[in-house]
C-alpha cells in the first residue's frame, strides 16, 4: 500500500513539477487565454488517467485512487475551463479501463459530482487557499462516501486509512502548488526586474567578485559601442583607464572587506577608443553564509555634466573678472547679511579687504560707518524680495553713492556708484531753480525742465492754474506715467534727441474739459560746465487759437478751391474740373487699357431761344437742361460739365461706343420730352440737342486733346445733319 501510496504521490507532484516549470513565463492566479487553460487541463486530465491506473491498494478486495486530485489542481492552476477538460478526461479514460458497468459508471457520477462541486467552487471566487481547502474537503467527502458504500467489512478501518491517504497526499500537493506559486511569482519579478533594468536611463551590471562581468544592461552596451558578447566573462579593469585603475582597486578591495556601498568617479573606455566620464555606485550581493557572490554596479553618464560644471567655473571666474574691473563698488549677502563677496572698488569705499570680511555680519563690521536707516533699506529687500534704490552719504570718503540692491535666493546684491559730482550739480541747480522758478511762474507759457532719466523736476508757469493742473501731477514722474496713452511717445523721442545734444520743437495736443489745446514745445540741453548733458529745458506755447485759425483758414481754402470748379448758373462742374477729370480718367483709362467716351451737347437754335425769350429764360433753359442731364446719368464716376455757353460735355468711363450712344440717345430724348417751347427753332418747336460722341478703345498715338477734338467733330456732324440727333465719330 505504501509502495502505491509514494507512486502516486509522484505522480501528483511530478506533473505539478512539469505544469509549473512549462508555465513558468506565465502568470498564474490570474486570468489565463484559453488555450493556457485547456493546457492545464489536457495535463490534469492526463495525471487522473495516471492515478487510475495506479490506484492505492487498500487490501485484496479494496482499492482507492486519487484522481479527484487531479480535478481539484486543474481548478487552483486553471480554473472553470481546466476543471471541465479534466472531468470529461478521466471520465473517457474511466470507461475505457472499466468497461460500461455498475462500478464504472457510479465511478463516472462521482466525477461529475465532484466536477461540478469543483466548478461551483471556483466560480465564488475565493482566495486560493480556501478554494483548495472547501475542494479538497469536498471532494474526500464525496469520494469517502461513495468508497464506503461498496466496502463491507470494518468500516472505521478503512475510513482512517481512506482520510488519512487523502489529507497525506492533501498536504503534499498544497505545499507543492505554493512553491509552484511561489516559483511563478518570482519568476514574474525577474522578469519586471529585468524589464526595468534594461529600460533605466542609467548603466545597470553585475560582477563576479573577482570583477568579471556577469551582466550587462542594454544601456550600457549603447554607450559602450560594445556587443554583449565583447564584455560578458571579461575584467572589468579591461575598459578603465589605467590613471584609474588603482583608485578603482581600492574600491575593490573595501567591497570584498565587506563595506556595502561605495561611490567612484572613473572613466570607462568605449569601443572607438574615447573615454566616458562615469559615476558609479558599487553594492554587495552576499549568501547566506556571508560570502561575497556578486558586486551590483549602477553607474551614469557623467561627461555632459561635468562639461557643465566647467563651463559653469569658467563663467564664475570670468563674471568674478567683470566684476573686479568695474568702476563701481560691489558685494553682496547672504541671508543672514554676512559677507560673500567684495570687489577691489569695494574694499576702497569700506576701507578693508575681501578676507577680512568674507563670512562676517555687515552690521558688526561697520556698526558706525552706516546708520540704521541703511539695515533697514537692505532689510526691505531681503524680505519683500524687491529691488530697491536709493542715495546714501559715506562720511569715510565724503561721497555720495547711488545704491542699487538687487534681491536673489541667495541674499542680495548691492552696486555703489558714485553721484558725488552729479549731488553738487543738483544742489546748485536746486539753487538756481528757486530764482529761475519765481521768474517763470510769472509767465503764461509752459516751462519744464528734465533729468537724464527725462523724468520731470520741475513744472513752471501760470499754464498749470490756467489748465487746472497741479505739480505732483508731473514731478518724478515719465512722459508715460503722465502721458497715459500713446501721446508720450511724442514726447519721450523728443527728449532722447534732446539729451544726445538737439534742440527740438514740436507740436502736440491734450485734452482738457473736453477740449482740445494745442501746444507748441521747444526742448533744449541742459549743460554743466564741462560740457555734459545734465538734463533739458523746454517751454510750450498754447498755440490752440493759431491752430484753430488755420484750420478755419484751411476749410475756407478747400470751400473755395470746390467753389472754382463750380459753374455758377447751372451748379454742375465748370470747364475747368472736366479738364482736370479728363486728364484723370484718360490716364486712368490708358493704365488700365479701359474704354472711355466722351459727348459733346450742344443746344439746338439755343440764339433763337434766347431772342424770343430772353436771356433770364435762356438762363432758366440752361439750368433745366443741364439737370436732366445729370439725372440721366446713373453711374457716380460719370461726369457733366458745362464746357462754354450752351455747350455741354459728358465724361463715360469704362463705356464703349454702344453704351456710350444709348446714354446719348437717353439724354437726346430725356430732353425733347420736356417740351420745353422753342417756336423759332428751324427742327421743331420745342427745345431739343445734338450730340457728338467719341470713344477711345487706344491710347497710343493720342493724347486726350484729340479725343476732345473728335468729340467736337462729331458735335458738328450732328448739327449739319440736320440736328436733334446724336452721330458717332468714325476715325
Amino acid at each position: 500500500m505504501l509502495k502505491d501510496i509514494f507512486a502516486d504521490i509522484a505522480i501528483i507532484i511530478g506533473f505539478l513539477l512539469i505544469t509549473g516549470q512549462t508555465l513558468k513565463n506565465i502568470p498564474l492566479g490570474g486570468t489565463l487565454e484559453k488555450k493556457e487553460q485547456l493546457y492545464i487541463g489536457l495535463i490534469c486530465g492526463l495525471m487522473g488517467h495516471l492515478l487510475i491506473v495506479y490506484a492505492i491498494e487498500i487490501t485484496d478486495t479494496v482499492n482507492i485512487d486519487l484522481r479527484n486530485f487531479a480535478v481539484v489542481i486543474s481548478g487552483i492552476l486553471g480554473g472553470e475551463i481546466s476543471v471541465i477538460i479534466t472531468s470529461i478526461i478521466i471520465g473517457i479514460f474511466n470507461f475505457t479501463i472499466y468497461g460500461f458497468n455498475n462500478s464504472s459508471i457510479l465511478s463516472f457520477l462521482t466525477l461529475l459530482t465532484v466536477g461540478l462541486g469543483c466548478l461551483f467552487i471556483v466560480k465564488r471566487k475565493y482566495s486560493r487557499h480556501r478554494q483548495y481547502i472547501f475542494m479538497l474537503l469536498f471532494t474526500s467527502f464525496i469520494s469517502a462516501t461513495t468508497y464506503l458504500k461498496n466496502i463491507h467489512g470494518n468500516y472505521f478501518i478503512y475510513a482512517v486509512y481512506s482520510l488519512g491517504i487523502l489529507a497525506f497526499t492533501g498536504i503534499l500537493v498544497h505545499l507543492t502548488l505554493e512553491n509552484i506559486f511561489t516559483l511563478n511569482n518570482n519568476f514574474k519579478l525577474m522578469d519586471y526586474y529585468r524589464i526595468m533594468t534594461d529600460n533605466l536611463s542609467d548603466m545597470v551590471s553585475t560582477f563576479k567578485p573577482n570583477g568579471e562581468y556577469l551582466y550587462i544592461s542594454p544601456i550600457t552596451l549603447n554607450v559602450l559601442g560594445y556587443t554583449k558578447e565583447e564584455i560578458i566573462g571579461r575584467s572589468i579593469y579591461e575598459f578603465i583607464h589605467q590613471d584609474d585603475v588603482i583608485a578603482l582597486k581600492k574600491i575593490h578591495l573595501n567591497l570584498l572587506k565587506g563595506q556595502e556601498i561605495l561611490t567612484k568617479i572613473y572613466r570607462i573606455k568605449r569601443k572607438d577608443g574615447s573615454y566616458v566620464l562615469v559615476e558609479t555606485s558599487f553594492k554587495n550581493i552576499r549568501n547566506r553564509n556571508g560570502e561575497l557572490q556578486e558586486i551590483i554596479a549602477v553607474t551614469r553618464d557623467i561627461t555632459k555634466r561635468r562639461q557643465i560644471e566647467m563651463e559653469l567655473s569658467k563663467s564664475n571666474k570670468r563674471a568674478k573678472k567683470i566684476l573686479e574691473s568695474i568702476q563701481d563698488a560691489f558685494f553682496s549677502l547672504d541671508n543672514e547679511r554676512n559677507f560673500t563677496y567684495m570687489n577691489k572698488v569695494c574694499e576702497k569705499l569700506f576701507l578693508t579687504n575681501t578676507e577680512q570680511l568674507i563670512g562676517k555680519s555687515i552690521e558688526k563690521v561697520f556698526p558706525k560707518n552706516l546708520h540704521i536707516g541703511f539695515y533697514e533699506k537692505l532689510n526691505a529687500v531681503i524680505n519683500q524680495n524687491e529691488t530697491l534704490y536709493f542715495k546714501e552719504y559715506f562720511n569715510s570718503v565724503n561721497k555720495w553713492y547711488s545704491i542699487s540692491a538687487y534681491p536673489s535666493e541667495d541674499g542680495i546684491a548691492v552696486y555703489f556708484k558714485d553721484i558725488t559730482k552729479e549731488k553738487i550739480i543738483e544742489e546748485k541747480l536746486i539753487e538756481s531753480e528757486l530764482k529761475f522758478k519765481t521768474l517763470v511762474n510769472s509767465m503764461d507759457d509752459m516751462v519744464f525742465t528734465l533729468d537724464r532719466s527725462r523724468r520731470y523736476t520741475g513744472v513752471y508757469g501760470k499754464w498749470l492754474q490756467k489748465g487746472g493742473f497741479k505739480e505732483e501731477n508731473f514731478l518724478g514722474k515719465s512722459f508715460e506715467e503722465v502721458f497715459k496713452n500713446d501721446d508720450f511717445n511724442i514726447h519721450e523721442e523728443a527728449a532722447k534727441r534732446v539729451l544726445e545734444g538737439e534742440n527740438v520743437v514740436y507740436n502736440w495736443s491734450l485734452k482738457n474739459d473736453e477740449k482740445q489745446i494745442y501746444y507748441q514745445t521747444s526742448i533744449s540741453p541742459i549743460e554743466d560746465g564741462k560740457d555734459n548733458i545734465v538734463g533739458a529745458v523746454g517751454v510750450g506755447r498754447n498755440i490752440t487759437e493759431q491752430i484753430t485759425i488755420e484750420n478755419e483758414l484751411k476749410i475756407a481754402n478747400e470751400k473755395l478751391r470746390s467753389l472754382s470748379f463750380i459753374d455758377g448758373l447751372t451748379n454742375i462742374p465748370n470747364r475747368r474740373y472736366f479738364n482736370e477729370y479728363i486728364e484723370k480718367e484718360w490716364n486712368r483709362g490708358k493704365r488700365f487699357n479701359k474704354n472711355l467716351s466722351i459727348l459733346m451737347l450742344d443746344i439746338d437754335h439755343f440764339k433763337a431761344y434766347n431772342d424770343t425769350y430772353g436771356h433770364l429764360q435762356g438762363d432758366e433753359c440752361l439750368k433745366t437742361v443741364a439737370q436732366t442731364i445729370k439725372n440721366t446719368l446713373k453711374r457716380s464716376g460719370d461726369l457733366v460739365a458745362r464746357y462754354g455757353g450752351e455747350e455741354f460735355a459728358i465724361i463715360l468711363p469704362e463705356t464703349n461706343s454702344k453704351g456710350a450712344e444709348v446714354i446719348a440717345e437717353k439724354i437726346r430724348c430725356n430732353i425733347e420730352n420736356l417740351r420745353l417751347p422753342n417756336i423759332n427753332s428751324r427742327v421743331i418747336p420745342f427745345v431739343t440737342v445734338s450730340i457728338g460722341i467719341t470713344t477711345v478703345t487706344s491710347y497710343v498715338d493720342m493724347n486726350y486733346g484729340e479725343f476732345i477734338n473728335n468729340a467736337d467733330k462729331a458735335l458738328y456732324k450732328a448739327k449739319e445733319s440736320g440736328r436733334n440727333r446724336i452721330y458717332v465719330y468714325l476715325s
